[in-house]
């Protein structure tokens, strides 16, 4: 039986952040139809702290990187819109509610964003990709945690490429805009962000790797459509 939206978060290692991230989704004014935390072979306690809810289903399996996680959350899901949040971020109440309703009021949209605001934990030095405007202050987030999708959007584009150890997100991203997909960033910040120095995307050598070999497919993939 299909569900309206289907919330996919991967969990690893993430004892200390996954309650915040999953009350925030509890306290959404629109709820999710399924809630699957997909626990990509943690060994600390992270599972134990996810609190128990008719909507929320943990899946295990061994460690194969977020990417294959948000994979795994896709195959089993069965929502009309997917929604995806990491195991330290927090939503903001509204954000399932609102995207929900600009895509069922905008059908020629494949997928939407929202803007995020990104705030360091405390003692951690900013990293280098992250500029000084943008702490604390709403910025444009290309990220899961503002995505909602159509589930054949999805299915068109294809899933996260698991060779990416930081970037599977941004790759998508990008085979999403080489074929067109129609999209919209909302102006409203739907996403907390927090950098605690854990975080993928506080590694910037690899990232900066991952970034110049996406660039350099997305262009091979314009190349062959022309």
């Amino acid at each position: 039986m299909t569900v309206e939206i289907s919330v996919i978060l991967p969990l690893y290692n993430g004892g200390r952040f996954i309650r915040r991230a999953v009350d925030s989704v509890l306290a959404q004014t629109r709820s999710p139809g399924e809630v699957l935390i997909v626990d990509d072979g943690s060994n600390d306690n992270g599972s134990e702290q996810v609190p128990v809810h008719s909507t929320i289903h943990i899946i295990h399996q061994q460690n194969t990187g977020v990417a294959a996680a948000r994979n795994r959350g896709i195959k089993e899901c069965r929502g009309i819109f997917l929604a995806f949040l990491d195991q330290d971020d927090e939503w903001t109440p509204d954000k399932l509610e609102r995207q929900a309703q600009f895509l069922n009021s905008h059908p020629q949209l494949g997928y939407v964003l929202a803007h995020q605001i990104i705030r360091l934990a405390p003692g951690i030095t900013k990293p280098r990709w992250l500029k000084t405007e943008q702490l604390n202050q709403p910025s444009v987030g290309y990220l899961p945690g503002t995505l909602m999708v159509r589930r054949e959007v999805m299915e068109k584009v294809g899933l996260f490429n698991e060779s990416y150890r930081s970037g599977s997100d941004s790759e998508w991203f990008f085979r999403a805009k080489d074929i067109g997909i129609p999209m919209e960033i909302m102006p409203k910040v739907l996403l907390h962000r927090t950098i605690h120095g854990e975080n993928q995307s506080y590694n910037t050598a690899t990232a900066n790797r991952e970034l110049l070999r996406m660039v350099h497919q997305s262009l091979k993939n314009r190349q062959e459509q022309q």
